[in-house]
């Protein structure tokens, strides 16, 4: 944070960049533009919503908005005997939804002409209620029929938006095409604002307002712009979670404060990565609680010293 917005400072007439997630995001934002102490930084700073999380919880808002009506059912139908968590791990979900979404045009057909026989009956069912109205009549104050209809339009509404909306997204994100991705942003604004969880509304909120610094920095021109046109896809927050992780499993305990040792590791994190990917079993470096060593030791002990006493008496 030192010299941001000082014009005696060395750095001045720079930017910084901060990449954070979704809850960070949020309370910054509300801090830098609450505060007019923050004014300084706030103009020397690009906070970045991470992309990536959105696309990883975009899949539990869809567990939570269609489990109790089709995505449990369709589950157990594929595994019958696997147990269904609350938050699926993101590989079984994003596998799931993709069988669905390859089943979806068997019977894409069938849905949409049952939809619109229902909708026919609700039109007409509403007409006669209208002039029995008029005329004075008894009629029946609500079509038998009517959540099903309410249901085939759900499930129609899961098929054609969200599991492509989800997908779309997902894709754009490992690609190299802002302007793709950039609508696809937008398509997965507008699922988050169609879910009903308290979570979703978040991502939805913090979405919308860095849509809204988005246009801002287009139209200002601002370099932000330059690094999203030329890779967006490296403020994906998984890339930089998987080569951390690879990297601190590559190095032994003793020297990850070693900065030149941890610089040296990094340039073979690709390298260790693709082999992993391959099956390659290489080594890692774990570290160890010597107390909970001590401990597990010592209970044996224990229990191999009173298995003893009990032998001889």
């Amino acid at each position: 944070m030192e010299g941001f917005g000082a014009p005696d400072h060395p750095r001045y007439g720079q930017y910084s960049l901060l990449h954070v997630d979704m809850k960070i995001f949020w309370q910054l934002l509300r801090a830098l533009y609450c505060y007019p102490a923050f004014a300084r930084i706030r103009h020397d700073l690009f906070l970045i919503f991470g992309f990536w999380h959105a696309y990883h919880y975009a899949h539990v808002a869809l567990w939570d908005e269609f489990r109790s009506t089709y995505l449990a059912k369709a589950f157990w139908v594929l595994y019958p005997k696997h147990r269904l968590m609350r938050r699926p791990k993101n590989t079984q979900s994003s596998t799931f939804f993709m069988w669905l979404r390859l089943a979806y045009p068997s019977f894409r057909e069938k849905l949409v002409a049952a939809i619109a026989t229902l909708k026919k009956e609700v039109l007409d069912w509403q007409h006669s209620f209208i002039r029995a109205r008029q005329d004075g009549k008894d009629h029946q104050k609500q079509y038998p029929h009517y959540p099903f209809y309410v249901h085939l339009l759900n499930l129609y509404h899961l098929f054609e938006f969200c599991l492509p909306c989800i997908q779309d997204y997902g894709t754009a994100l490992k690609g190299n095409d802002w302007p793709s991705f950039q609508t696809c942003y937008k398509r997965m604004l507008l699922f988050y604002l169609s879910c009903s969880s308290k979570e979703a509304t978040d991502y939805a909120r913090s979405m919308f307002m860095f849509d809204h610094l988005l246009r801002y920095w287009i139209r200002l021109g601002l370099p932000i712009i330059d690094l999203f046109n030329w890779n967006h896809t490296i403020f994906s927050e998984e890339s930089g979670e998987v080569a951390l992780s690879v990297l601190s499993h590559s190095q032994p305990p003793t020297k990850r404060s070693d900065f030149k040792n941890a610089q040296g590791f990094w340039l073979l994190t690709r390298q260790r990565y693709l082999a992993g990917r391959q099956g390659q079993d290489l080594p890692r470096h774990k570290k160890h609680r010597v107390v909970g060593t001590f401990v597990s030791s010592s209970v044996q002990l224990l229990l191999a010293t009173h298995s003893v006493n009990i032998a001889i008496f």
